[in-house]
């Protein structure tokens, strides 16, 4: 006879509680294209930095330091010594918040464009060049909300407030977000899924 917990395990193979479907592995993508650009994909399956796996709520800032290098600068938007802190990829047009304490991952941004003046301390210096794709899409600052509503079209949950709107992948949100006079891309947003 099977021990108790052989017997358990097939159990939950056979109902498919060992399938890799749904994990957070990330999708599977090159860690960067044939000229360089980094390579940011998110979907069902999770996402994805550079070949690196992160779990936004769960990966921490020295984690992610590993994969991708240290940001360019941090930044106390307050100089208070908040819970808050930015970790900003000036080069890379790139930003993710993280818990100072913990130093775990709160939200990371892609900035196409900015709402935020230019001396503002969390703004990178630059904008996004890389490639991030969302759901399989890439996505360029030179698309619309419209464009890009219809191609997830019966995915996207419009945002009430602002030219936005979200989609939920796995255990992400993800928050395309768009200027309200210019209707251009600003910043694409990847989140913990609200639960």
């Amino acid at each position: 006879m099977l021990p108790r917990f052989c017997l358990i395990c097939s159990a939950m193979f056979l109902a498919g509680c060992g399938s890799k479907e749904g994990s957070d592995e990330g999708p599977k993508e090159p860690a960067t294209t044939e000229d360089g650009r980094w390579i940011l994909s998110v979907s069902d399956r999770g996402f994805v930095v550079k070949g690196a796996p992160v779990r936004v709520g769960q990966t921490t800032m020295a984690e992610l330091e590993k994969a991708i290098g240290a940001p360019d600068r941090v930044v106390d938007p307050l100089k208070l010594g908040g819970a808050f802190r930015f970790g900003l990829w000036d080069k890379r047009g790139l930003r993710a918040n993280f818990l100072a304490h913990s130093g775990r991952i709160d939200h990371f941004d892609c900035e196409f464009d900015s709402i935020l003046a230019p001396e503002a301390p969390i703004r990178p210096q630059d904008f996004f060049h890389d490639v991030l794709k969302v759901d399989g899409v890439e996505i360029t600052g030179e698309m619309t909300q419209d464009a890009l509503q219809q191609k997830f079209k019966g995915k996207f949950i419009p945002e009430a407030r602002f030219p936005a709107f979200s989609l939920k992948l796995g255990q992400h949100t993800v928050s395309v977000n768009f200027g309200s006079e210019t209707k251009t891309l600003q910043y694409v947003r990847i989140q913990l899924r609200d639960r």
